[in-house]
């Protein structure tokens, strides 16, 4: 066989990345810090990977992919180290290209919410003690989709104090 007779092989053309001018547009959609918000934590990553339609092939590679997003988001929770003994409430955003259903996404941040809120499984690493209703109650899981965020995926949760706080009036047991 002679070398006139292979064809040359036609790569795929990559993505095209989102400018920086489209990521800051796409990034003011998420609100500016409150006054009772204690912290802002971003994580890159994808709740696709662990939700229940993510079909790994066997039950230990789910389990690599839950560690993975725990380590992700004990690293990213390093940068400030923010801890509390307060009760907080957590509003999850979660930044991607393509909608997903809501139940999946609520599934798919549970690594980043084990990794951010069990300080008591993670060596002392995370906001709170362990990420019961004692400690941490969600108040929304909302997305932000377009463009600009396919695969470049962020998880972000926004940590405030919660009105009603263990041993104070108005709590109900």
């Amino acid at each position: 066989m002679t070398t006139s007779r292979i064809k040359p092989l036609k790569l795929p053309k990559p993505p095209k990345l989102p400018s920086y001018a489209d990521l800051h547009r796409e990034m003011a959609k998420v609100p500016p810090p409150a006054e009772d918000e204690l912290a802002r934590i971003a994580v890159p990553w994808d709740p696709a990977r662990t939700c229940q339609n993510a079909r790994p092939g066997h039950f230990q590679a789910l389990g690599r992919e839950m560690k993975a997003g725990q380590t992700l988001a004990i690293y990213y929770w390093r940068l400030d180290r923010f801890q509390t003994d307060e009760r907080v409430l957590v509003q999850w955003w979660v930044l991607r290209g393509r909608v997903m259903d809501q139940r999946n996404v609520e599934a798919g941040i549970k690594p980043v919410e084990d990794g951010l809120f069990r300080r008591k499984w993670n060596d002392g690493d995370g906001v709170t003690d362990d990420d019961s209703r004692e400690y941490v109650e969600t108040e929304f899981v909302r997305m932000l989709t377009g463009q600009s965020w396919a695969r470049n995926e962020w998880t972000i949760a926004v940590i405030r104090r919660h009105p009603v706080q263990p041993g104070k009036k108005g709590e109900k047991k």
